[in-house]
């Protein structure tokens, strides 16, 4: 059986301004980085083993998780600055 002329219905609210999370995600990685690099580096060597288990769990949450995820993370590194 052929499907010409098959019509799929996407939702108006599925539609997503994708530029802009996009854009968002890379505001809130380039804040984590400034984060990261204003801590010492005896900070820095202490969070690393930390820090690459928080990428793992990140990296597997969906965008938006990401980015909650992301500025939260900022905040708690920035908290620790000295």
């Amino acid at each position: 059986m052929a499907l010409a002329g098959l019509i799929i219905a996407i939702p108006a609210h599925a539609h997503h301004d994708w530029t802009g999370v996009l854009e968002q995600l890379d505001e809130d990685e380039a804040n984590l980085n400034g984060a990261w690099q204003a801590l010492s580096q005896s900070q820095r060597n202490a969070l690393r083993q930390e820090e690459r288990q928080w990428v793992i769990w990140k990296d597997s949450l969906d965008i938006y998780r990401k980015i909650e995820a992301i500025e939260a993370r900022t905040d708690y590194l920035r908290k620790l600055i000295e």
